[in-house]
């Protein structure tokens, strides 16, 4: 088995984007990393779930960090703080 066969589908996806990005350096792709962060970040927070070796109460504060990326609800609206808003996004 390569290193390759243990590569999950999001870092796949991934490098499929890194290379097409790379390719099309000519164009301007200027945000393609700053875009990249929030799947990193949950790519990151579901595998530190998964993983045996986190405590348990650590991932009940990981579910619940999870849930709150994924939610809808804005707890600091932009619309009522202004820019302070964005501080919870």
């Amino acid at each position: 088995m390569t290193s390759e066969d243990h590569i999950d589908f999001y870092q796949k996806l991934r490098k499929k984007v890194k290379a097409w990005e790379e390719k099309e350096r000519n164009r301007s792709h200027r945000w393609a990393e700053w875009l990249l962060l929030a799947p990193d970040m949950f790519h990151l927070l579901i595998r530190l779930a998964a993983d045996p070796e986190v405590p348990i109460q650590q991932k009940g504060k990981l579910a619940a960090v999870i849930a709150y990326f994924i939610s809808p609800i804005d707890l600091m609206p932009e619309i009522i703080l202004g820019p302070t808003g964005f501080l919870d996004d």
